[in-house]
């Protein structure tokens, strides 16, 4: 087994001078990778962080939309108020001018009536008059 330990193990320069040359490839290779990382994170975050602008741009519109649309709103209730405050003091008057338009309705009815009765007066006087 001891023979085995001397095989593996070397003591000659080129063989640290390979590994060393490794050593410095991967170190290479991992500032390589760890700054494309960092690239990638960055640019991610920076994506990001556009969203979010865009995002707080879209709110504050919704906001500044939904302002307009309370200020909308309160005007229209207050639009209402003022014509149910109107119709209240309308009132009165409307239910005359419906009690007049039955007083109408029944008037005209009645002068048909008397249309009608005078017509078969008439007639009676002139078939009595024939006679």
């Amino acid at each position: 087994m001891s023979g085995l330990k001397a095989s593996t193990l070397s003591t000659s320069t080129s063989s640290f001078e390979a590994a060393n040359a490794n050593d410095q490839q991967l170190s290479k290779m991992a500032v390589e990778a760890f700054d494309k990382i960092e690239n990638y994170l960055q640019e991610e975050l920076a994506f990001s962080i556009e969203d979010y602008k865009v995002v707080e741009t879209m709110n504050k519109v919704t906001t500044a939309k939904y302002a307009d649309l309370v200020n909308l709103a309160t005007g229209v209730k207050k639009t209402i108020e003022d014509l149910n405050g109107k119709y209240r003091d309308l009132e009165p008057y409307l239910n005359q001018l419906n009690s007049i338009e039955e007083s109408v309705d029944k008037l005209e009815k009645a002068a048909k009536h008397l249309e009608t009765y005078s017509k078969q007066l008439e007639n009676k006087f002139k078939s009595l008059e024939k006679r």
